[in-house]
């Protein structure tokens, strides 16, 4: 395949390639081509026919045809004076250069490079350049050759002619008067020459043996050339400016051109079809950084192959003229300086587990910074939504990353669908991520409550296909930190047990460990414990059976004393205290105190006395957390204490 390559400045950065906006193109009436040029002020572009055709032609900057230059027999290079006025044609064959009025499309004038018509030793002109007021063109003669130049003022005046070694091209810019750059072959050795011509007699002012190049483009800033081979070299003294270090050996640049900015546009291949996917931009200290590729068809399937490329005079657009077997047509490239983005997201295809919040990051990458403000567009689909749910926006950074959570209402299969819809500096990318939710993590515990300091089974389950796997199992009491009870393999049936002495409320988490294809899972269960309760009385004289049921005996001047005890200790904390009274054959309240202090040592004596019928029943208990302020243990009652009355 063939590729255009845009670049700026700054940063390196890789990116996918941008879509296709036209394969086809404006078909262009031509049998053949050689050169493109744009000229600006009248905005229309000119194509000479090359070898193939005697014409030159006339098209708007669409590439739609609006006039010809005939009998220009096999034009190959053309250069415009600095007005645009004049447009100059290179005809090699006919020895000559023609000059055609770029207002009425007609040839004003013909001139001759010099030699004697029909002699095999007459100079063949190879480039066409216009500067200081002359036509400056190369030309070979036999081994030998050199740079000459032609008064446009005066056709019939002789081509003055300087032998500096075979001419192969020239080149020339307004914003770099008086100055040429080309290349030669002295003694079939080649070189690239910088001359000064204000004078009208060429100056070499910088010479640079071994230095070879088929196609030269002077810098929009006109302090630089760019070579199809060395890079980027200074006028001034073709030192290295910016080198093509990044492409790989064997890689051919056939094209190259300048928008009005310095961006710089790059069209080439290595000889098999495979594409250019970087080169260099000048003019900017910091670096080089790709904006976009643009990928032409598979030219040894189609045929394609990229002739020229040109610039629109504003740097909006990016022509290319390509033949598609035979047929010449324009290609329009939008938006060239727009920088191409590149979405990825972190991670492969994952199993998650039921109702795990989903943190998904990425980044879009780009050779530009994106603005403040900046989002990605996510949805996510799947089968009872295969259209998509949207979600909301999330956040882009300006050096392109960006994070989201989500949670997937269920088990099944999900697309994530995120995207960048791009802006006036980037194209627009997207990306899917697919993830399969399954319930591949539980954690069970043999009872949902225990009371104090009774034993907690706990077990963590991995769904069938994950035996094998790591697991680790966690307690977090209230009010205390998170402790590893065990970790390790899960048996045969995907379980993995631990027994824990619970003593007050208990979180317990259960965690499989994250790997290349699975996202880190964890589960949690929460247990309450209740606290421990224990009640006595003391002060008695004595104890007496009544049914099964032994009842502590007071005398009636006596004094009733129940001590309580908590754990864990709670001091400072309310204890309810209920005394009930048995007549009329059941228990009836005589007191309910609501708040009873524990003292430091989470206990208390609570004194009472009846002076009631003798020989009456009663019975005592307290409750923990009677009000629901403790979260570490749950309301617990003591068991009754039961006394009888006596004289």
């Amino acid at each position: 395949m063939t590729a255009l390559v845009l670049l700026a400045a700054n940063l390196v950065v890789a990116g996918s390639a941008a879509a296709v906006e036209d394969d086809t193109g404006t078909v262009l009436p031509m049998a053949g081509f050689d050169s493109l040029i744009v000229d600006t002020v009248h905005d229309r572009l000119f194509l000479s026919g090359g070898s193939t055709d005697n014409k030159i032609l006339v098209t708007d900057l669409s590439g739609t045809a609006i006039g010809e230059i005939a009998d220009e027999p096999s034009a190959t290079t053309l250069a415009l004076s600095p007005d645009s006025s004049t447009l100059y044609a290179l005809l090699p064959g006919q020895g000559a250069i023609s000059a055609i009025d770029t207002t009425t499309l007609s040839e004003v004038a013909r001139y001759d490079t010099g030699g004697q018509a029909g002699t095999a030793d007459r100079p063949v002109p190879t480039s066409l350049a216009f500067s200081a007021g002359r036509i400056w063109f190369t030309y070979t003669q036999g081994d030998s050759g050199g740079l000459g130049s032609l008064d446009p003022a005066d056709p019939a005046a002789p081509a003055a002619r300087t032998e500096l070694g075979q001419g192969y091209t020239v080149q020339s810019s307004p914003k770099a008067p008086g100055t040429l750059a080309a290349s030669f072959k002295v003694a079939g050795q080649p070189e690239l020459d910088v001359l000064d011509v204000t004078t009208g007699t060429p100056r070499i002012t910088a010479h640079a043996p071994g230095v070879w190049s088929s196609r030269l483009v002077i810098t929009p800033d006109g302090q630089g050339v760019a070579t199809d081979v060395n890079g980027v070299l200074r006028l001034t003294d073709l030192s290295r400016d910016t080198d093509y270090s990044s492409f790989p050996r064997g890689w051919s640049l056939d094209g190259f051109a300048f928008a009005p900015d310095g961006t710089m546009a790059v069209e080439g291949w290595d000889g098999t079809g495979s594409l250019v996917h970087e080169s260099v931009v000048t003019e900017q200290p910091q670096g080089t950084q790709r904006l976009r590729t643009y990928d032409f068809p598979d030219f040894q399937s189609t045929g394609i192959t990229v002739q020229d490329i040109a610039w629109t005079p504003d740097g909006s657009r990016l022509l290319s003229v390509i033949d598609t077997m035979g047929t010449l047509r324009l290609h329009e490239l939008l938006r060239p300086r727009a920088a191409q983005t590149s979405m990825g997201i972190t991670y492969p295809n994952l199993i998650l587990n039921t109702g795990t919040a989903l943190p998904e990051s990425g980044g879009v990458s780009s050779a530009l910074p994106f603005s403040a403000g900046a989002v990605i567009h996510i949805s996510r689909a799947d089968a009872a939504h295969p259209s998509g749910v949207v979600l909301p926006d999330a956040p882009l950074t300006s050096d392109g990353r960006f994070t989201f959570r989500d949670t997937p209402p269920g088990t099944g299969t999900y697309t994530y669908h995120v995207r960048y819809s791009g802006d006036a500096d980037h194209l627009p990318s997207d990306t899917t991520a697919t993830i399969r939710v399954a319930k591949v993590l539980s954690i069970g515990t043999d009872a949902g409550s225990y009371t104090y300091g009774a034993t907690a089974k706990v077990t963590a389950h991995l769904s069938v296909g994950f035996t094998g796997g790591k697991v680790s199992l966690y307690a977090q009491p209230a009010g205390a930190t998170k402790q590893l009870l065990k970790s390790g393999t899960v048996d045969s049936s995907g379980n993995l047990a631990v027994s824990y002495k619970a003593t007050r409320a208990t979180t317990f988490t259960a965690v499989f460990a994250s790997s290349f294809n699975y996202f880190a899972t964890t589960v949690t269960k929460s247990v309450g414990v209740h606290a421990s309760v224990h009640g006595s009385l003391s002060g008695y004289y004595t104890t007496a059976l009544y049914g099964s049921t032994s009842y502590p005996v007071y005398h009636h001047t006596a004094k009733q004393k129940y001590t309580v005890s908590v754990a864990p200790a709670k001091p400072g904390a309310c204890l309810r205290l209920l005394v009930q009274h048995y007549y009329s054959r059941s228990w009836h309240t005589s007191k309910d105190l609501s708040c009873v202090r524990l003292s430091a040592t989470s206990s208390l004596t609570y004194s009472f006395s009846y002076t009631g019928p003798v020989g009456d029943r009663f019975r005592v208990r307290a409750e923990s957390n009677p009000q629901d302020t403790d979260t570490a243990n749950l309301p617990t009652w003591s068991s009754w204490g039961y006394f009888m009355i006596r004289t």
